[in-house]
């Protein structure tokens, strides 16, 4: 449609600023993924770490083959057909009902019980 209405320059221009802000956001997700899944689950029995706090190789190396796993993730969510999808995206849509179910469950506790989600 861009070349249509612009001509191909321009949609050659929009094609690339694409290609950058969906790269950008990948990269952002991927980070968010193994940063956070550094910092709460354990591989292979080893503790967890910050990423942020922490910069000896073995954190960085935790980091690396989450990083790894989401890469994984995403190419398999790339490969697959349109019928997959479908259901994958009924079951993405009933788990994200469920968590923020389970959200407002576990605050409406908190304020009822009058404890912190987190004590410490």
């Amino acid at each position: 449609m861009v070349e249509v209405i612009l001509g191909p320059t321009w949609k050659m221009i929009f094609t690339i600023s694409l290609f950058c802000a969906v790269e950008t956001t990948l990269t952002a997700f991927a980070s968010v993924f193994a940063a956070s899944l550094t910092s709460d689950i354990s591989i292979f029995g080893n503790d967890v770490c910050d990423i942020y706090e922490e910069s000896n190789t073995d954190c960085k190396w935790k980091y690396l083959v989450y990083i790894l796993i989401f890469a994984q993730i995403v190419f398999i969510l790339t490969v697959i057909g349109i019928e997959e999808m479908k259901s994958l995206q009924t079951i993405a849509t009933f788990m994200r009902i469920s968590i923020t179910g389970l959200m407002f469950l576990t605050a409406f506790y908190s304020i009822i019980a009058k404890k912190p989600l987190r004590p410490y």
